[in-house]
């Protein structure tokens, strides 16, 4: 019971670490955009017009639209979930995505959705610079920014720019 405690703890302190990261850490994603190659990874992708609904939102849902693609299935955002602050010149971030996996149900939608919390910074110098700070699971505690981030490739900047237009951040970002 005492370790089940302790790593509850340890745990929690981690996740709170995690959480509260400083805005001008994490890893710059200001210009990285999708390169094309051998090398298959997580890539941008939008809702296609002229598509059918489930194609391009999860069941359907307008509030959770395709925002990227794996090797894996496709990833949904929830809009309703994008937050952000703003403090000190720089702006935070942070949104709900679902990776979707496990082949399909029967009306073609993921069999399964694994959410992750993702959280960005921006702030300027002499240039907009777009930090992305941690992916971690709501359900597990379980930090995945360092996989996340090597296997980004463009996803993370165009995933950055799509929910500061949900939040109508973008038009103050240039």
């Amino acid at each position: 019971m005492k370790k089940i405690v302790l790593s509850l703890i340890a745990g929690w302190i981690l996740f709170i670490a995690t959480a509260y990261a400083s805005p001008y850490d994490g890893y710059d994603i200001t210009n990285k955009v999708e390169q094309y190659g051998d090398d298959v990874r997580t890539v941008a992708a939008l809702p296609k017009p002229n598509k059918p609904p489930k194609q391009n939102y999860m069941f359907g849902d307008t509030n959770y639209p395709l925002v990227g693609l794996t090797t894996y299935g496709a990833i949904f955002l929830d809009k309703t979930s994008c937050k952000y602050e703003i403090a000190d010149g720089v702006a935070i971030i942070s949104c709900l995505v679902y990776y979707g996996s496990g082949g399909a149900d029967g009306n073609g939608n993921a069999a399964k959705h694994s959410p992750t919390i993702i959280r960005f910074s921006t702030y300027k110098t002499d240039k907009r610079v777009i930090k992305f700070l941690s992916s971690v699971s709501p359900n597990t505690g379980k930090n995945d920014t360092e996989s996340t981030y090597r296997s980004d490739n463009g996803f993370l900047n165009g995933l950055f720019w799509y929910c500061a237009g949900v939040l109508d951040l973008s038009q103050y970002l240039d």
